[in-house]
């Protein structure tokens, strides 16, 4: 069921690819994060245009506000600059990002309070791609969007946050459960969860 959600999650077309002036190339996580951490700042940029469209839509799924998800991204890449050379291994650098952006949710949960969600129209407005799309393509995409979020919104913080990790970031088990600083049962029980009421609501509770 994990489709529903691409509109808003999608990961992009490559992961992995690097857009520069003279085209796309294809470049190891691990090599940017290598020159990064020897003062490539370009490195540091295609890292941060890389994985920000992901690290936003995980922020999101914790948030459930758009300014907070990007403003607690923003601060995570600023924070894996500064704290770049305390990285040893550099293929960790993915779910180092993550733990990053997920501290900084759980400290704005512990400051703020749970905020209310953003509205229906907000989210619409701000993720639904509008290029080249013809009003039929538009309205299609936008009750597709419109399910999506219904469903999203019947999970908690947890479920969430498992189906975004193990579904759409495609991550492990044990990679997720590290992220979401859980056992792997725990884990295990929120994405069971989770794809409960995904199929329930997909289904309209029919089996």
């Amino acid at each position: 069921m994990g489709h529903i959600y691409s509109w808003a999650f999608a990961r992009g077309p490559c992961n992995g690819c690097v857009h520069t002036r003279t085209g796309v190339r294809v470049v190891p996580v691990s090599r940017l994060v290598g020159r990064a951490q020897e003062g490539d700042a370009e490195a540091f940029d295609d890292l941060v245009r890389l994985l920000s469209r992901r690290l936003h839509g995980y922020a999101y799924s914790l948030l459930g506000r758009q300014g907070d998800a990007e403003e607690a991204v923003q601060e995570a890449w600023v924070r894996a600059w500064t704290r770049l050379d305390s990285l040893r291994d550099r293929s960790g650098f993915i779910a180092w990002m993550f733990r990053m952006v997920r501290n900084l949710c759980m400290d704005a949960h512990r400051v703020r309070g749970r905020r209310s969600e953003d509205s229906l129209e907000t989210v619409l407005d701000t993720a639904l791609p509008t290029e080249a799309r013809t009003p039929e393509e538009l309205s299609v995409l936008r009750s597709e969007a419109e399910d999506a979020l219904d469903v999203l919104r019947r999970l908690s913080m947890g479920e969430r946050e498992a189906f975004t990790l193990v579904v759409l970031e495609e991550l492990s088990y044990e990679e997720a459960a590290g992220i979401a600083n859980v056992s792997v049962s725990t884990l295990r029980g929120r994405l069971a969860r989770a794809r409960v009421k995904i199929k329930n609501s997909a289904t309209g509770g029919q089996p």
